[in-house]
């Protein structure tokens, strides 16, 4: 991660408008939008222009869900390895990493219609949440550095169980209601293993298949909270906690009146009762055993 981090800044400092630069013997170039710089090798310029115009589609939906304009933002494009994924970092420029690699069968949903759309929606959102416009003391005297539109990084399951749920309700794809997903949830929801709160807030806990469980139990989570209060009541979190000295979960009572642990206690419950329900009509199926089986997996893997 430090080395893909070290690229990126020397990518930043060495990058000007006017013409591609040369990092050892990797020609880049630049596609510049109203609020994006897509850096890319020649070799993916074609790509670079989609992923350029697409980030400009998703960048006003998003924007406005999580309540945030973020500065320019610039997308790394290559293709140096064969893992279909992104991050995204804020420190000390906005900045996204996409990988032009194909997804692998099962970890993308089939009924997804672009997944790179799904892709820039997921990485756009930390960027949104996690940069922040309000000023703090020393802008007034060293005016914008880099940095200084950095917000506070809040628990894990919230990062991208918050990211998930955007990625879920504004393109045709999604985790939250995937079957991957959901499978998983509910068979550690009959195993009785459900995590606690503080586990799905490690950002390294590798309990779950993947690392899974800020993205899984993190995004059924924050889409469980979206519709208890709204997404104006996440976006009030969000605020109050980037405003204040307390951790997440005071911020949540501060804004919203009500205590987090709790709410995880009433959702874990409710997503036990529906993978009770969902087991028993599985086995009252007259379904062959093989076909009872795949029943629940990725519409990849079947």
């Amino acid at each position: 991660m430090f080395l893909r981090f070290f690229w990126g800044l020397l990518v930043l400092a060495a990058l000007s408008p006017a013409r591609a630069q040369l990092i050892g013997e990797v020609p880049l170039q630049q596609v510049v939008t109203p609020h994006f710089t897509v850096v890319h090798p020649p070799r993916l310029e074609g790509y670079a222009r989609r992923v350029a115009a697409m980030a400009e589609a998703v960048r006003e939906a998003v924007s406005g869900i999580v309540g945030n304009q973020p500065p320019r933002t610039y997308v790394l494009v290559g293709d140096e390895t064969d893992e279909f994924n992104g991050f995204a970092m804020v420190f000390p420029y906005p900045v996204i990493r996409i990988y032009a690699t194909f997804p692998q069968p099962g970890l993308i949903g089939v009924q997804w219609q672009d997944v790179l759309e799904v892709l820039l929606v997921h990485e756009y959102t930390h960027i949104a949440h996690l940069t922040t416009h309000g000023d703090d003391p020393l802008t007034a005297i060293l005016g914008r550095y880099p940095g200084s539109n950095t917000a506070r990084v809040p628990p894990a399951w919230f990062i991208e169980g918050y990211a998930v749920y955007l990625e879920s309700i504004l393109t045709s794809g999604g985790r939250v209601a995937d079957t991957t997903t959901r499978t998983l949830r509910a068979q550690i929801a009959r195993e009785g293993k459900w995590p606690t709160l503080s586990d799905a807030g490690i950002g390294p806990l590798e309990r779950y298949p993947g690392g899974n469980t800020r993205y899984s139990f993190g995004a059924g989570f924050v889409a469980f909270l979206a519709d208890e209060f709204g997404e104006d009541g996440l976006r009030k979190v969000i605020r109050a906690y980037n405003a204040g000295g307390f951790d997440f979960s005071e911020a949540w009572e501060r804004a919203l009146g009500t205590r987090l642990e709790p709410l995880w206690e009433l959702w874990s419950g409710l997503e036990l009762a529906r993978a009770q329900a969902e087991a028993e009509a599985l086995r009252r199926t007259e379904l062959p055993q093989a076909e009872r089986l795949s029943a629940g997996s990725s519409p990849a893997w079947r």
